[in-house]
C-alpha cells in the first residue's frame, strides 16, 4: 500500500520464508509506522473496501496512462505492466545506452527524474528503470514529460 509504509509477504517454504524475514528482520524493514497497523486493518475489513477499490482502481489509471503514454511519445521505452505492483519497470534497452550508469545518469540528470535502477534486481534488470506510480496522478505526468523531453533532446 503506497505511502502506508505497511507490506505483507507469503512465503510458502519454510527455508525461503526464514532466509526472507531473516533479513527483514536484520535490516530493520520490518518497522512500520504509527498507522500502519490500523491501516492495514482498516484496507482489509469491509470497512476499507471502498477506499482499497478506489485505491486500485486509481494506480491501475496511473499504469494504463504510463503505458499509453510512452507507446504514443516515446515508444523507445516499453513500460512492463506490473502483475501486482505499482512499480513499473520501463524497458529502456532501445534508448542504446553502452552501460546502466549512463541509463541512471540520464534518468537522474538529464530527466531530472529518481527511480530505482533495474540493475538492483540482477542482471536481468540491466537497461530497465523501475517507476513508482502509486502517487497522484500529476507526479507520473510531469515524470513521463521530463522523460519524453530528455529522449527527444538526446
Amino acid at each position: 500500500m503506497p505511502g502506508i509504509v505497511a507490506s505483507q509477504a507469503i512465503v510458502y517454504d519454510e527455508k525461503l520464508r526464514q532466509q526472507y524475514f531473516s533479513y527483514i528482520w536484520g535490516t530493520d524493514q520490518d518497522l512500520g509506522n504509527v498507522f500502519a497497523c490500523d491501516c492495514v486493518m482498516a484496507c482489509y475489513s469491509n470497512e476499507g473496501r471502498e477506499w482499497k477499490q478506489q485505491m486500485l482502481d486509481y494506480v491501475q489509471g496511473n499504469i494504463d496512462l504510463v503505458v499509453e503514454r510512452f507507446a504514443r511519445e516515446c515508444p523507445q521505452i516499453r513500460p512492463i505492466v506490473p502483475e501486482a505492483s505499482f512499480l513499473v519497470f520501463l524497458d529502456c534497452t532501445a534508448l542504446g545506452f553502452k552501460t546502466q550508469s549512463e541509463l541512471e545518469h540520464f534518468f537522474a540528470f538529464d530527466a531530472k527524474v529518481g527511480m530505482n535502477s533495474g540493475a538492483m534486481f540482477g542482471k536481468g534488470g540491466i537497461g530497465f528503470m523501475r517507476m513508482n506510480v502509486g502517487s497522484p496522478r500529476s507526479v507520473v505526468n510531469e515524470a513521463i514529460d521530463r522523460i519524453t523531453k530528455a529522449v527527444k533532446d538526446r
